[in-house]
């Protein structure tokens, strides 16, 4: 059994946190590795380098493939992701990526896939050190609707051989790199949203909202959380069919709110969705603060 001292020898763990079978690896922003032996309880620290100016790394992201052979890093310089061999303790490659990363994805079989804050996915060959041949016949075209949204994908779950699941705090897209990329992204709203419609439509959609509103926080008051969100999630979904969209591939769907993580399971084909509901964060602020304007 581990003991929680153990655990307490690691510090600034705040950029990354991963298990392999037989060591607990955590990396902090300013370059430190600690690696907990599970077996054991000793930790082995090392400070990563910078192999261009030899200074210790600032960390901005980062991730570790599950079978814990590779680590991407991306730092606080422009257009640098490196790509870092943990068995060999050496730098492998400098990922030619342009542009700010917002996640990093290392893959079992030596891949890496890249997404930038202007939403553009790159999938890298590791091994190889060239693109991989999605992003080579791929290139950047990716739907014009996906590309202009404001919402930052920062994690991602490969839920297949060739399927993943990116999501942003507010939505989840999914990608199929062996199905053809649509040039329309459809989106499943599962949460009504207004636009292009009439004034009459707005109204009514509006009082529709409204009202759905007012009786899911007395819900969430008189039945208690669970029973009150159990009830969100039992909107029924509305599509767009604007635009064309091939098989699923790059569908954007806004299920949940506020995603903390997903986890996908394999041996129960699930996965696993934690988010923090708004009732939740909204219980935890100040109470209202009343200013006297007029008078005495």
């Amino acid at each position: 059994m581990l003991k929680l001292p153990a655990i307490r020898k690691i510090q600034n763990c705040q950029v990354l946190l991963q298990f392999s079978s037989s060591s607990l690896y955590c990396l902090g922003v300013d370059g430190t590795l600690s690696v907990l032996d599970l077996d054991s309880g000793k930790v082995a620290q090392e400070v990563l380098k910078d192999p261009d100016t030899g200074s210790r790394l600032h960390i901005m992201t980062a991730n570790m493939s599950s079978t814990a052979e590779w680590m991407a890093i991306s730092t606080q310089r422009e257009d640098v992701v490196w790509m870092y061999n943990v068995g060999s303790k050496k730098f492998h490659w400098k990922v030619p990526f342009s542009g700010h990363p917002t996640c990093l994805k290392c893959l079992d079989d030596a891949q890496l896939i890249v997404v930038g804050d202007k939403n553009e996915i790159v999938i890298y060959d590791v091994a190889h050190k060239t693109l991989d041949p999605w992003s080579k016949k791929q290139g950047r075209t990716l739907p014009r609707n996906y590309l202009d949204r404001y919402n930052r994908v920062y994690d991602i779950v490969q839920i297949g051989p060739h399927k993943f699941v990116m999501y942003t705090h507010y939505t989840f897209i999914t990608l199929d790199t062996e199905s053809p990329m649509p040039t329309y992204s459809r989106c499943v709203t599962n949460k009504a949203y207004v636009y292009n419609r009439s004034e009459e439509d707005v109204r009514e959609m509006w009082a529709k909202l409204t009202s759905a509103h007012h009786s899911r926080v007395i819900r969430s008051f008189l039945l208690g959380e669970e029973k009150a969100m159990a009830s969100v999630q039992a909107v029924p979904a509305q599509v767009e069919s604007e635009g064309k969209s091939t098989g699923g591939n790059m569908e954007i769907h806004n299920k949940y709110s506020v995603i903390l993580g997903m986890r996908y399971v394999e041996e129960e084909r699930r996965l696993f969705v934690v988010e923090s509901p708004w009732s939740k964060i909204l219980r935890s602020f100040p109470g209202t603060l009343q200013v006297h304007k007029y008078g005495h």
